[in-house]
This record gives structure tokens, C-alpha cells and sequence, in this order.
């Protein structure tokens, strides 16, 4: 089990942060912005938390309010990999409940700008909570074509794929400016157990309150 564990892993952490073609975070609450209200975040996850090479995957972000149940916002991967997604509140009382859409794209070109990789995923989530935690379930799909360089040796894929479910739970501190831990728990789709990868991100909302 620990091998199959390590294994799952080495794949996705390499995979990760070669390529930072996966969104792995949440940091986000069940909340809609409100309209005209902006904010800028940042923050990070880790992955192999448990082991010995743990991978940090930052980024940075900007999220818009629409209107009073509705915002959208985008996410970079540093340095290669853009996510976009957008929140409806479908419920607003007792517990807020939301659905969030998101869709990460990363592509890798050659020298002479040809493509040579390109990775997406799409990951549908239920998220619910109130103003200081949150819980969500996110399937993770993704499409994988092309080569890849990889320490030296070159990888075919041509792969789509449910990687795993995710489930997260997490805190918000704060009100303008606030802190937002999380953990996510990865199921994968194989019969591989759970993966643990924990996340950190800060957030500055302006405009309207």
C-alpha cells in the first residue's frame, strides 16, 4: 500500500510541478462576491506532505462579483498554467450552498511554437458553509495529449480520465483581509488510497462592502 501510495504520488507530484497543469486548491469560500466587489488572493498547496520531497504549488488570483449570487475568477499556476471558474449561490439560508465550475488549461510549446503538450481539466463542485468554513466535493477530470520531458526522458500521453474526487474542508479568518486554511483529500479513481494535501491562501476583498 505505501509503494502504491508513493507511486500516486511521484505521478502527480512530478506531473504538478513540471508542468503545474492541475489545480489542486480550493481557498475559496461557499460566498459569492458581491457585485462590483473584487478581491486578490494567494496562496499555496503541498503536495507528499507526509514524505520526504513534499512539492509547493503557488499561486496567485483575482476573483470578480457579478452580482449577488454570482462571481467568477481566475487563477495562475506559477509560472505556466491558467484556471478559471465561476460560483452560483444555489442556496442562501441556513447554509449558503454553492456550485463552482472551474477549467485549468496548461500547453507546452516547442522551440519553433509548435505544440508539444497540453493538459486541461474541468472539476465540478458542490461547496457549502457559512461566512467562516466551508466543505466541498470535486470531481477531477482531466485531458492529457502530447509529449512531455520529464527529467530527461520523453512521455507520450493521450489520456481522459477522472484523476480523482476531492474532498475539502477549510477556515476563513478575517473579513477584508482574510486567512484561509485548508485540507483536501484526494480520492483517486484507481485503488489507490487517499492522498492528504493540505493548502494556505490569503485574501484582500475591495470595493463595496
Amino acid at each position: 500500500m505505501k509503494q502504491k501510495l508513493w507511486q500516486f504520488l511521484l505521478l502527480v507530484t512530478t506531473t504538478s510541478m513540471l508542468t503545474s497543469c492541475i489545480s489542486f486548491s480550493t481557498l475559496q469560500s461557499a460566498d459569492t462576491l458581491d457585485a462590483g466587489q473584487m478581491s486578490l488572493s494567494a496562496g499555496a498547496s503541498v503536495l507528499g506532505a507526509d514524505e520526504d520531497n513534499a512539492g509547493l504549488l503557488p499561486e496567485v488570483g483575482l476573483r470578480l462579483g457579478v452580482n449577488d449570487r454570482v462571481d467568477v475568477g481566475a487563477k495562475l499556476f506559477m509560472p505556466l498554467a491558467l484556471f478559471v471558474d465561476a460560483k452560483v449561490e444555489l442556496i442562501q439560508k441556513p447554509v449558503i450552498v454553492s456550485l463552482d465550475v472551474g477549467y485549468s488549461t496548461f500547453t507546452l510549446t516547442s522551440g519553433a511554437g509548435e505544440t508539444k503538450h497540453r493538459t486541461v481539466g474541468l472539476y465540478p463542485m458542490l461547496i457549502a458553509g457559512q461566512k467562516h468554513w466551508y466543505v466541498g466535493v470535486k470531481p477531477m477530470f482531466v485531458r492529457s495529449e502530447g509529449e512531455i520531458d520529464l527529467l530527461g526522458s520523453t512521455s507520450s500521453q493521450d489520456v481522459t480520465a477522472l484523476l480523482a474526487t476531492d474532498v475539502v474542508f477549510g477556515a476563513v479568518i478575517g473579513n477584508r483581509f482574510r486567512f484561509i486554511p485548508e485540507v483536501n483529500i484526494l480520492f483517486p479513481a484507481s485503488d489507490d488510497p487517499p492522498i492528504m494535501i493540505p493548502g494556505l491562501g490569503f485574501e484582500l476583498k475591495l470595493g463595496p462592502k
